[in-house]
């Protein structure tokens, strides 16, 4: 019987079928190689939030701390997509929260580039994600919810105890939000400041 070509598992799922993706699984593929920007078929699945695919993918033994060629796990994949229900099962299964893509930007970091997604900050940081977090450039999640935008993840991390008085170019988060014009945000960090106890962390 001939073995189910490597790409076969990759369009199932892309697909999103679960019932070709375990085929392909039992036929003997290897299901931690990687396609040429490095992503594997957990990756792909954690982006698509398909959690019955990625617990499939788990329970076979996929790598979950691989990374693509720009370093990104598959739980920075699921964070950055929101998709908060695949970030826990990522985390139940033991994936990285230290991890480090190749600007030095971790999970939390890309849950909040390109949606407010404060569920998923809020699960990744109580669950030990550095909330404080400096990549290359040495921006914080806190400012980039601020730069982005995003009130409720900018309060989620307040909440948690991240450090507000941290600058990127003499600014903090709570001035880069007033510069941006993000009114919804300076008022609410603003307003979680100065009702956090002293000295808060989770």
């Amino acid at each position: 019987m001939t073995k189910t070509a490597l790409p076969d598992l990759f369009e199932a799922v892309l697909a999103g079928n679960l019932a070709e993706t375990t085929r392909a699984i039992k036929s003997g593929t290897n299901i931690n190689k990687s396609m040429g920007d490095g992503f594997t078929a957990l990756m792909l699945a954690a982006g698509k939030g398909n959690g019955s695919i990625v617990e499939a993918l788990i329970q076979r033994g996929a790598d979950l701390n691989s990374r693509n060629e720009i370093g990104q796990s598959a739980l920075m994949i699921a964070a950055k997509d929101g998709h908060k229900g695949v970030v826990a099962q990522l985390i139940a299964a033991g994936a990285d929260l230290r991890a480090l893509d190749n600007e030095k930007r971790n999970a939390i970091s890309w849950a909040v580039t390109s949606g407010d997604f404060y569920e998923v900050v809020s699960l990744l940081a109580v669950s030990g994600a550095d909330y404080d977090n400096t990549d290359v450039r040495g921006i914080t999640p806190l400012m980039r919810t601020a730069l982005m935008g995003f009130s409720q993840s900018a309060m989620v991390l307040l909440t948690v105890g991240a450090d507000e008085t941290r600058e990127f170019d003499g600014r903090t988060a709570l001035q880069m939000a007033k510069d941006k014009g993000h009114a919804r945000v300076y008022e609410a960090m603003k307003a979680v400041i100065k009702n956090r106890p002293k000295g808060h962390k989770i």
